[in-house]
């Protein structure tokens, strides 16, 4: 969306929005053009104009959720300035991993999508190269102790996290369990920081 009018950008909000409540109720795969057509209210040439397929709408909400995850990261940074580099990264992957948002279940979805569809699997990997990016960014002083967390095999797991929520209602597990899987990252952080 960047680069385009207000107007633009406005119609495409609108338009992704009400896709989304699309997608989550009835699942990306079962999603027509013609069920957010009429979900959103406008013409179909007024949709289509904008885009031309469902999958095109579902990459740019994944793309506004990256940003929503953003501002998530700054908040809790600006919150907790006392915390260590490796405490603040360790609760900002819990909350990635288990916060209950729709924008985590559309980006599952792309996920599972982009297993065989390749426009798919490069929105996936250019917002995973965006999502390292602002990782290291806000990383800042001390990257070299969390580092692992960008790495291929940790992303892989995330991943893998991600698609399993699809399929089983995990939520009351993951925060049950929460000082298990912080106790992995920070684990997973420190076996890494010795390797190198």
């Amino acid at each position: 969306m960047l680069g385009e009018s207000r107007i633009t950008k406005q119609r495409k909000r609108e338009i992704c929005m009400a896709a989304k409540d699309v997608f989550i109720r009835k699942g990306f795969k079962n999603t027509t053009m013609e069920d957010v057509i009429e979900a959103v209210g406008m013409s179909k040439g007024g949709v289509y104009y904008y885009y031309k397929s469902t999958l095109e709408m579902l990459i740019d909400l994944c793309f506004i959720g990256a940003e929503y995850r953003e501002h998530i990261t700054y908040d809790f940074q600006k919150n907790h300035p006392d915390m260590s580099k490796e405490d603040v990264m360790v609760e900002l992957t819990l909350m990635k991993m288990f916060q209950s948002s729709d924008y985590i279940k559309l980006y599952s979805m792309l996920l599972e999508v982009s297993a065989t569809d390749e426009e798919a699997r490069k929105a996936c990997q250019q917002m995973e190269q965006e999502q390292i990016k602002d990782f290291i960014a806000s990383a800042g002083h001390g990257l070299e102790d969390i580092i692992p967390l960008a790495n291929e095999e940790f992303l892989m797991m995330m991943k893998s996290m991600y698609v399993a929520q699809l399929y089983f209602d995990l939520e009351d597990l993951y925060m049950n369990q929460s000082d298990l899987f912080r106790d992995i990252i920070r684990n997973y952080i420190r076996k890494h920081r010795r390797e190198e």
